[in-house]
C-alpha cells in the first residue's frame, strides 16, 4: 500500500470527473466515468451538517495510514485492492482519498443466510478474534490492556466480485477509523451494539463469535472491569 503526494497547484484535485455515490461519517464515497471499476473515498474535514461527532478524528493523515494499514495487513483477500492518494479536495484542502476496487454485489445485511456464506463470515471474524488478543497491549493510565477492533457494522461487508477477482467472495469495505478498545468494553458495548443492528438470519452467528470471544478472555485469564 503506497502514499503518494499528487502533482496539484492550488485549485487543482487529483480526480476531475468525481460524482458523489453515498455518504459516511468520515468520507464521501465517489465514483468516476473514467474509473468505473473503482470506488474514491473522499475523506471529510468537517463533520456532516447535523450528524453527531464520531470518536476517531477527521482527515488525521497520520491515523488514516495507520488503520488502513492495520486492515489491509490483517485481513488480508478480504479487502479490496486498496491504495491511500493525498492531494486537494475542490476547496484546496489536503485530504486523503481512498481508493478502492470496486465491490459488484451485496451486502451481509441483504442476503439471506447461507452456510457457505456463514463460513466466509467465520473465517473473517476468528481472524478479527485472534489479530485483537494477538496485538493486546497496556497504554499508560489504563486499567486493561487495550487492541485494534474494526468497525463490525454488518453493512461493512460485501459479497461480490472486482475488477481483478470475478469468482465472488465475502469483503470487508471500510478501513477506517479502527477501534482501539478493552476487552470489558467490547464486551459491554461493541458486540451488544453489533448485534442489535444485525438482521435476525446473521444474529445466531454473531452471537456464536461473541461467545468465543468470551472464551478467549477466560483462557487469557483476563479479568472484566
Amino acid at each position: 500500500m503506497k502514499i503518494e503526494d499528487s502533482q496539484v497547484t492550488k485549485n487543482e484535485v487529483p480526480f476531475v470527473d468525481l460524482a458523489d455515490f453515498s455518504e459516511g461519517k468520515y468520507s464521501i464515497a465517489k465514483i468516476s466515468e473514467k474509473y468505473p471499476d473503482l470506488i474514491v473515498k473522499e475523506t471529510r474535514t468537517k463533520w456532516r451538517e447535523g450528524a453527531s461527532s464520531g470518536k476517531s478524528p477527521l482527515n488525521n493523515h497520520e491515523r488514516i495510514i495507520e488503520d488502513t494499514k492495520l486492515v489491509v495487513d490483517n485481513f488480508g483477500t478480504f479487502i479490496p485492492k486498496t491504495q491511500l492518494v493525498k492531494g486537494k479536495n475542490e476547496k484546496g484542502e489536503i485530504v486523503i482519498y481512498t481508493i478502492q476496487e470496486k465491490v459488484v454485489g451485496k451486502r451481509l445485511d441483504e442476503l439471506e443466510y447461507s452456510e457457505e456464506l456463514a463460513q466466509q463470515v467465520r473465517v473473517f471474524i476468528d481472524r478479527m478474534i485472534d489479530n485483537y488478543f494477538e496485538h493486546l497491549s497496556s497504554e499508560e493510565g489504563q486499567d486493561e490492556p487495550i487492541s485494534f477492533l474494526p468497525d463490525m457494522n454488518i453493512k461493512n461487508f460485501m459479497l461480490g466480485t472486482t475488477k481483478s477477482n470475478k469468482k465472488a467472495q465475502l469483503y470487508f469495505i471500510d478501513t477506517y477509523p479502527v477501534a482501539r478498545e478493552t476487552p470489558s468494553f467490547v464486551i459491554s458495548r461493541s458486540i451488544p451494539y453489533v448485534i442489535s443492528n444485525c438482521p435476525d438470519v446473521w444474529k445466531k452467528l454473531i452471537e456464536e463469535s461473541a461467545e468465543k470471544f468470551k472464551r478467549k478472555m477466560i483462557d487469557l485469564k483476563l479479568i472484566l472491569k
